[in-house]
């Protein structure tokens, strides 16, 4: 479809999938939940551990030395979850010492909604398709977790 001026004038509130997701080789159809006081985006990355029947949002971030960890924090380093086992102060390297590594950061879909989603107070759940086989422009991807290109994305291709 041929975009006119009129269309790329609108104020579509950030990204949308179709900045995003570049082919879509597989999707199912699932109940996503969305903890109180979080937002999905497009192309949010999603884990099931109910094989696909229920997606919730990884919200887990990068190890950043800037940042200052509390006792059972958990981060993304090296593409493993990292629990915190002693209290972080910033501007600390990664000190594989003071985290306890876990399993590997897998995430195995991808929200394809439109535009971002907000849960209000309390923890909401909303039918979406969820891509599990795509190909995704990283570079346009909100919060684009570096480490979990590999480890993270198993069926899932980033460009």
């Amino acid at each position: 479809m041929q975009k006119n001026d009129v269309y790329n004038t609108l104020n579509t509130r950030g990204k949308t999938q179709d900045d995003i997701f570049l082919n879509i080789n597989k999707s199912v159809s699932a109940t996503v939940t969305v903890p109180a006081g979080t937002k999905v985006k497009p192309a949010e990355p999603l884990v099931s551990t109910d094989g696909g029947v229920t997606f919730t949002p990884a919200f887990l971030k990068e190890y950043d030395e800037t940042a200052v960890y509390a006792v059972g924090a958990k981060v993304v380093e090296g593409g493993l979850i990292q629990t915190c086992s002693t209290a972080v102060e910033n501007a600390e390297a990664f000190d594989s010492n003071k985290w306890t590594e876990g399993e590997a950061y897998v995430v195995n879909g991808a929200a394809m909604i439109t535009f971002e989603r907000e849960a209000g107070e309390s923890d909401e759940s909303f039918k979406c398709a969820v891509a599990i086989d795509c190909e995704i422009s990283a570079h346009s991807m909100n919060d684009f977790n570096e480490s979990t290109r590999v480890a993270g994305f198993p069926n899932i291709l980033m460009r």
